[in-house]
């Protein structure tokens, strides 16, 4: 799902994993392969749905969040540094400091373009953006997969 506003470009993409949920409906659980993350509850440890990830950062509850980072070392980055061919970088070396190497530095650099449209910064702000800026297009994929599993 891709989401945010087109002012500043301050978009983001996720994946939405939908899981049977206790009351027979369904449960719909956010990872973010940009920074290898996702979300569980603090105390439990048990994963933590889109609706009430969203329901805590409203109500001012994000410390109640556990917020699971995987390294992103060995992840391969491309840009271009103003030369005619793209240089590939590795997020583990010092010129791997790129938004796509973690979710840290993404916040820094946006941080502006955060607080000029009114999101606010830090995860909090990342968590306004997709909960009140504009979805901008949902693909949808079936796969086979085994709800509550951590591989």
């Amino acid at each position: 799902m891709e989401f945010g506003t087109t002012t500043d470009f301050l978009t983001h993409v996720v994946v939405v994993v939908t899981c049977p949920a206790a009351d027979g409906g369904r449960a719909f659980y956010l990872l973010d392969p940009t920074f290898n993350m996702h979300f569980s509850d603090q105390d439990s440890g048990a994963p933590i749905t889109v609706e009430a990830l969203l329901n805590r950062e409203k109500a001012g509850r994000l410390d109640s969040v556990r917020v699971h980072l995987g390294s992103l070392a060995e992840r391969t980055v491309v840009k271009h540094s103003g030369r005619a061919e793209l240089e590939r970088f590795s997020c583990g070396s010092a010129e791997g400091a790129l938004t796509g190497c973690g979710l840290d530095i993404y916040l820094t650099v946006w941080a502006p373009a955060f607080e000029r449209n009114g999101f606010g910064t830090g995860l909090a702000g990342l968590l306004n953006l997709l909960a009140a800026g504009g979805i901008f297009r949902i693909a949808e994929r079936s796969h086979d997969h085994e709800c509550g599993r951590d591989d």
